[in-house]
């Protein structure tokens, strides 16, 4: 009787070992699978990051571009008016020194 006494006891002791190393490589799994599932989302939200920062800078680019196409004519503009300017100028200071070196 008390051979099985010992017996049962060291079988309940083995099984509650069993029990808590059971429990730690539950928890270690667990703790793990958090640990990815924490990586993998840091990495979703890192991508979706990336995918918006390249939008903004093809919208920038755009937007860039929009702008030099808009400004162009009106630089084309000016460039002429001082191209005509700088020709009247010219044609001003040659009289002018015609006339001085006429005179």
């Amino acid at each position: 009787m008390v051979l099985r006494q010992s017996l049962v006891h060291l079988l309940l002791q083995e099984m509650a070992e069993s029990k808590v190393e059971e429990e730690q490589a539950l928890k270690k799994l667990v703790s793990e699978r958090v640990k990815v599932a924490t990586k993998e989302t840091s990495m979703d939200k890192i991508r979706q990051r990336e995918k918006k920062y390249q939008k903004l800078a093809k919208t920038i680019d755009h937007l860039e571009r929009e702008k030099r196409e808009e400004s162009a004519p009106l630089i084309e503009a000016a460039y002429q008016q001082r191209c005509q300017q700088g020709l009247v100028e010219e044609r001003e200071r040659h009289k002018h020194e015609q006339q001085v070196h006429i005179c």
